[in-house]
């Protein structure tokens, strides 16, 4: 969420809201040179982990709410019995209970108003826009839109332009996160209760999670007008990844504002799809492992030791992921990798999907998308 409508944003009847924030990634060019930490830059996404780098999901980099607002200890956390097989609904659109603000969206940013707020519901989920680091195109028509298509299961689409890589303040870091949520992001973002969704919840705690999947994207060309030095083709080259991503805190006492007191602790990331952009430069590749019966290459940062990455080789736009088995390996290998050990009282927070944009024109659309849940 950015923070800019924070204050307007208490105002809705989030589902499950308590008491009452991709992302980005520090992602380099697949051909980076030698020196990857001076390109990764530091404000991508929204980790917030303690390192100078942000990956996957951030808009708290910038004009944060510094309310110290936290959930979810308050709420019942009773865990549903063991043996329990729950399925996330994909379906109906739900009311985001804001008026002038269409349940179905189309929901849109720009230059004008590059507000999160309120995002569209439907299901188990929650989708926001998420133009985290929109100050650093100099291109004044950019634009982003979101939209769900009704049915069963419900779609929801996002398209965007960004303009040319030559119009960034800071090249090669992300611009966008439009993002499904599910869980708890922060206080103010959620997609339900504990009771609707299951998060958040301490790591010993944690059910066994698989996700079917399926999505389809379309590069654009940007209508941003070309530069001095720019070239046809430039205006065609339209970046961005797609990626699942998770945020562990120290306690389910979420908190996580921009401010000094956000209890992230780790962010594990897979990504399904990288184009030119990967999570950082290849002095930070760990190597190449079979999981879930496909291979990646997996990622840390020398910035950032709260943050880790799983890379496909190939895409996958459909299928059913162990989600489970990326967490399990991240938590056995911890020591190995170089990144912080999960504990069994961190609090597994969020399951959050969508692409990162980097630059130009493009769409995304996310087909299905179904959480089970065995405990």
């Amino acid at each position: 969420m950015n923070y800019k409508l924070a204050t307007l944003v208490l105002l809705v009847p989030l589902l499950g809201a308590c008491g009452g924030g991709s992302g980005g990634t520090a992602n380099t060019p697949a051909e980076t040179p030698e020196n990857p930490e001076e390109i990764d830059g530091s404000q991508d996404t929204d980790d917030n982990t303690g390192g100078d780098e942000n990956d996957g999901d951030d808009e708290s980099t910038g004009d944060e709410n510094t309310s110290a607002s936290a959930c979810c200890l308050q709420e019942d956390r009773t865990p549903p019995a063991q043996g329990s097989v729950i399925t996330t609904s994909s379906a109906p659109i739900m009311s985001n209970g804001v008026d002038g603000f269409p349940d179905a969206g189309p929901q849109s940013v720009d230059t004008n108003r590059p507000f999160s707020f309120p995002g569209l519901r439907y299901g188990s989920y929650l989708m926001l826009n998420n133009s985290f680091n929109d100050s650093n195109t100099r291109w004044s028509d950019w634009s982003q839109s979101i939209v769900l298509n009704d049915g069963s299961p419900v779609t929801a689409e996002v398209t965007w332009d960004w303009g040319l890589e030559s119009q960034k303040f800071q090249p090669f870091e992300t611009l966008a996160f439009p993002e499904l949520v599910y869980g708890t992001k922060s206080p103010d973002e959620r997609s339900g209760t504990f009771a609707q969704t299951g998060l958040p919840v301490e790591e010993a705690n944690r059910p066994d999670i698989s996700i079917n999947y399926s999505y389809s994207r379309v590069a654009g060309v940007s209508d941003a007008p070309l530069g001095a030095n720019d070239t046809l083709a430039e205006s065609a080259d339209s970046e961005h990844n797609v990626i699942i991503e998770s945020f562990w805190h120290d306690s389910c006492e979420i908190v996580r504002n921009g401010g000094p007191n956000d209890n992230q602790v780790m962010e594990v990331l897979v990504w399904f799809y990288h184009g030119e952009r990967l999570p950082s430069g290849p002095l930070d590749i760990i190597g190449n492992k079979i999981i879930d019966g496909a291979e990646y290459t997996i990622y840390r940062k020398s910035s950032n030791f709260n943050f880790l990455a799983y890379v496909a080789t190939e895409e996958r736009q459909s299928g059913t992921l162990n989600y489970s088995a990326f967490i399990e390996d991240a938590k056995a290998n911890a020591a190995t990798y170089n990144v912080y050990q999960l504990t069994d009282s961190d609090c597994f927070a969020n399951i959050l999907f969508g692409p990162e944009v980097f630059q130009g024109a493009g769409s995304f659309t996310i087909n299905n998308f179904e959480i089970t849940r065995t405990y």
